[in-house]
């Protein structure tokens, strides 16, 4: 069987096109032919490995630079052009590859690039962006009403023949949104996979007292209330890294400087904020932290909340989202709840109890390890190939 994958960007490391590999390396090894449609061809040492497993790639010559000051209606240029490319290549691809399969795991949305594919048409929502345009999120109902092509969306949402989501809270929000287009039968749920093994580092060393926040840096994620938060906490010779990446453009550009701003300001020299880590050194941090933290109750999944499980490292998140799917409250973590009054003291309450109580960061520890392997890659490919067997 032949699969055509359509990922935004290659060449950079982030949680979308981390699936999107994993996925593409995955089929592959299964016997799979397989080839890949993206805005960039993957590059060595910032591209994610299994991405170099495949050979057929299809890409535009050119797309718009992204290093001008960026307005809304800049943006919503940029990402029409960026799906408008991303449809000419999957055209291209379907001319020449004549894939069986075609599966959208575009991290904006972006459904309506399928529309002029006749092969089966897959698309996995890892959340649906044209949800912003309801929720009165100002600026990006206004990038997405313009940029995404709601009616070409919708239109194409009817031909689909199926939605993957990745997790039972986006299936949700997704078929509330979409269920006069897609019936319920349509609608299937397949976790992220991590490779929970590569974060398990061991060691007879006790853990600092450390506090992390790993992911995309921006006001979404509750950075701020995870710096309040240790702040308040105030445990003697603790520290706090915020390592992340940042998108480049607004609003995320504005906000990494606002919050280098605000650490100047504090001038407190036990929170260190690492811009764009390597695989490497997110590890590390991981797995010399005693707490992982952020505050996000729309997070539709939250691979880094996975992946500090896996590491051993009791996460502190938001109980909302498919944070509910993953973090067990109390075995595995701590989940705040998100119309608590004083949302960082609670998450000050529990950093300091896992910095300060050896047995209860030992116990947690050791459950969120055991708890990360149930989203082993197996049991990722397996559904998939089930999924696609079926098509």
């Amino acid at each position: 069987m032949r699969i055509a994958i359509a990922c935004q960007k290659a060449d950079i490391i982030g949680g979308a096109s981390k699936i999107a590999a994993l996925l593409a390396s995955s089929l592959k090894k299964e016997g799979f032919d397989v080839a890949c449609v993206s805005l960039k061809s993957p590059i060595k040492g910032k591209s994610f490995p299994e991405f170099h497993e495949i050979e057929r790639w299809y890409t535009p010559k050119f797309v718009l630079p992204v290093s001008v000051p960026l307005g809304k209606r800049y943006i919503n240029t940029l990402i029409y052009q960026h799906h408008f490319l991303l449809a000419n290549q999957l055209k291209k691809c379907e001319k020449e590859f004549r894939p069986d399969v075609v599966i959208n795991m575009l991290a904006w949305g972006g459904t309506y690039v399928l529309r002029k594919i006749n092969a089966l048409k897959i698309d996995y929502a890892q959340w649906p962006f044209d949800l912003m345009v309801f929720q009165g999120s100002t600026f990006w109902a206004r990038v997405i009403d313009g940029a995404l092509c709601l009616k070409d969306h919708y239109l194409t949402l009817r031909k689909i023949h199926k939605v993957i989501c990745n997790s039972k809270y986006t299936q949700k929000r997704a078929y509330k949104l979409w269920s006069h287009l897609v019936p319920y039968e349509k609608f299937a749920v397949i976790y992220p996979c991590v490779y929970w093994k590569e974060f398990q580092h061991y060691t007879s060393e006790i853990r600092p007292k450390k506090v992390c926040y790993v992911g995309r840096i921006c006001k979404e994620k509750g950075v701020d209330f995870v710096i309040d938060a240790f702040l308040k906490a105030n445990v003697k010779k603790s520290e706090l890294v915020i390592a992340g990446s940042v998108l480049n453009f607004s609003p995320y550009k504005e906000y990494y400087v606002q919050l280098e701003e605000k650490l100047i300001r504090l001038g407190d020299k036990r929170i260190k904020l690492i811009k764009n880590p390597s695989g490497k050194e997110i590890i590390d941090i991981y797995n010399s932290s005693r707490c992982f933290a952020n505050f996000n109750p729309l997070e539709p999944f939250g691979m880094c909340v996975v992946e500090s499980m896996a590491s051993g490292t009791p996460p502190i998140v938001a109980d909302g989202g498919g944070q509910q799917e993953t973090v067990t409250n109390g075995v595995t973590g701590f989940r705040i709840n998100k119309e608590s009054n004083n949302i960082s003291d609670q998450i000050a309450k529990f950093m300091r109890l896992l910095l300060t109580n050896d047995h209860v960061f030992n116990r947690m520890s050791i459950q969120a390890r055991r708890h990360a392997t149930q989203f082993d890659k197996s049991e990722f490919v397996k559904k998939w190939i089930e999924i696609l067997e079926s098509s």
